[in-house]
């Protein structure tokens, strides 16, 4: 009986290692239509990215973004349905926007979005754009198409942005429309 127990269990190891050694073989055989099938430009193509920017050991903002298409010789990485959070910000402990496209350039440390772009503070402030570019450098957000902006009492329009993340101050460009909002119960 032993030696049947043993047949039976060399038998099984075989089929396991058979089993293995295809299924290598047809990942390796699927990869480069995987790759062929990517645009030339793009050298690397990933989904659920999770990029978070720390200088000095403090955590500055985090890119979350459902897809992203990786463009080494430009240093360029287009991003799709976009969550962006900035931490640190004057005034602010948290501003976090939303997108549904944008391009994040690595040698510029620049971030460009648009489609329905969102920004809100955790002062249940809300500015909604077209389209927004984010500057490292200098810590500013901005826009030069129409802007939303609302507060619990304030509803304002206009035309272009700077938002500062360090000083905590926003400026809307030109065309302004303001209007006071009474105060909630």
């Amino acid at each position: 009986m032993n030696v049947k127990r043993i047949l039976a269990v060399l038998i099984v190891l075989t089929v396991v290692a058979l089993a293995v050694v295809i299924g290598r073989h047809v990942s390796e055989q699927s990869a480069p239509d995987l790759v062929d099938a990517l645009p030339d430009s793009v050298d690397i193509a990933l989904t659920d990215l999770h990029y978070s920017h720390n200088e000095n050991g403090v955590q500055r903002w985090i890119l979350d973004a459902d897809k992203a298409e990786y463009q080494r010789r430009e240093g360029l990485v287009s991003i799709g349905n976009i969550r962006l959070r900035f931490f640190e910000s004057a005034g602010f402990s948290e501003v976090s926007l939303v997108a549904e496209s944008g391009s994040f350039d690595q040698n510029r440390n620049e971030i460009e979005l648009w489609g329905n772009v969102v920004v809100t503070t955790d002062r249940h402030e809300r500015l909604t754009l077209d389209r927004l570019h984010y500057r490292e450098t200098t810590r500013q957000l901005g826009s030069d198409g129409p802007v939303a902006y609302r507060s619990p009492r304030l509803a304002l329009s206009g035309t272009g942005l700077e938002l500062d993340l360090d000083r905590g101050y926003l400026r809307v460009k030109k065309d302004v429309h303001t209007t006071l909002l009474p105060m909630s119960e």
